[in-house]
């Protein structure tokens, strides 16, 4: 049979695990040597008789641009899926209601399924995965109160629930829902956040200026410039908070500790080419002793993403 779902997940030959894509793209630039990844079918039934899955762009840094082309998995045309494939089946009937479903969902879900991979829910008390040991992704039945359960007991097609404990795959997802999606698509999208609970995908991402100090609640986000110190590096954001300016310091021990350090590598070359870097952490914003500025602390450097600006020539924008 046909996929007929949206892939979020492969089995990657090389790393001898499924990885996201996000997942894939980390891998690939940790090696040592530099060589296409091979993906099967994360369904073992698929995966024992050799079914492939296609990886795109994983091997494309981030970049801001004109047209994000986002990184993503999609079913090879030649080969068959088992009937128990996961991503065999209806993912959902954009022109129908579900049973159970109000408009505000109705609509959020056709918005959803614009995108390559959205993430309903995300629990960053996981710092990780540092590959792709995260939550399965699981199908929940509208309107049983979000119970969850892999085959429907009634048999109608029911959604799938992403989830994640990657923030390098929530940015992609927030990054590709804000390029793809109409303004009010995009502001009706929802996340289920462990710890905080439900609130739109827009309000979780907050610029940098608008932190509230001590509290690591949201996704801080903005531009900044990148400076090397030995193995280690410091951003200094455009946006200040309280006219005062923020900086981010990861010292050289802590990103060699990183097993995907030779990706940040990777990134950092391009500092003279691009105008700036867009930096999202999961941190918290603390006063300097001497009151002159703001320090943005990461206390996992798996809660932290970085983003290619423009190439130079660009200004950097505000938000």
């Amino acid at each position: 049979m046909k996929s007929n779902k949206r892939i979020t997940h492969a089995y990657c030959i090389e790393a001898e695990e499924v990885l996201p894509i996000t997942g894939a793209m980390l891998f690939y630039f940790a090696r040592p040597e530099r060589g296409a990844l091979s993906f099967l079918c994360s369904t073992d039934t698929c995966r024992k008789r050799g079914v492939k899955v296609t990886g795109v762009n994983y091997h494309v840094p981030p970049q801001e641009q004109t047209k994000h082309q986002t990184a993503h998995y999609r079913a090879n045309p030649v080969d068959d899926h088992d009937a128990s494939c996961e991503w065999v089946g209806i993912e959902g009937d954009v022109g129908q209601r579900l049973p159970g479903e109000t408009d505000r969902q109705l609509e959020e879900r056709k918005a959803k399924l614009k995108l390559n991979d959205f993430i309903d829910v995300f629990d960053p008390t996981e710092a990780g995965p540092e590959q792709g040991n995260e939550p399965p992704d699981e199908q929940l039945d509208a309107g049983e109160g979000g119970g969850v359960r892999r085959n429907s007991r009634s048999g109608r097609p029911s959604p799938m629930r992403h989830s994640t404990n990657s923030l390098e795959r929530l940015v992609q997802c927030y990054r590709e829902a804000k390029d793809e999606l109409s303004k009010e698509e995009f502001e009706a999208l929802t996340i289920q956040v462990k710890g905080l609970g439900e609130v739109s995908l827009q309000s979780y991402f907050r610029p940098i200026e608008w932190a509230r100090l001590g509290v690591s609640d949201r996704v801080l986000f903005g531009g900044a410039r990148y400076k090397k110190y030995g193995a280690g590096f410091s951003f200094t954001f455009f946006d200040k908070h309280q006219g005062k300016p923020i900086s981010l310091y990861v010292k050289s021990a802590t990103i060699n500790a990183y097993r995907y350090r030779r990706y940040w590598f990777e990134l950092f070359e391009q500092a003279e080419n691009v105008a700036y870097f867009r930096v999202y952490a999961l941190g918290t914003l603390k006063e300097r002793e001497d009151g002159k500025g703001y320090d943005l602390s990461v206390d996992d450097l798996r809660h932290l993403a970085i983003v290619l600006g423009p190439q130079k020539a660009a200004e950097p924008p505000r938000e």
